[in-house]
């Protein structure tokens, strides 16, 4: 199941916005399933910029049917990571 674009898409804007006005950029960020941290993929980015335009299709075959959480956070270029922002979402 592709998670819909429209989940990230307000917060990805709100990032790159707050990232433009501070002269910081996006070097990586991370996402993973409900409450399990531990699995999280990380994503680098090989350009660094303030604006990111993220399409991916996040593989979702490992969940069981029902509502899930969807949460990502950003590192901008000076280290320090954003708050983690959660969606939910049904997989059906």
């Amino acid at each position: 199941m592709k998670i819909p674009k429209s989940l990230l898409f307000f917060h990805i804007l709100w990032l790159c916005f707050n990232l433009h006005l501070r002269g910081q950029s996006i070097v990586k960020h991370q996402y993973w399933f409900d409450d399990n941290v531990s699995s999280r993929s990380t994503i680098h980015h090989l350009t660094p910029d303030s604006t990111l335009i993220w399409d991916a299709h996040i593989n979702t075959s490992q969940l069981d049917l029902g509502v899930h959480t969807l949460n990502i956070r950003f590192q901008e270029s000076s280290g320090i990571w954003s708050v983690v922002t959660s969606h939910y979402f049904y997989h059906q």
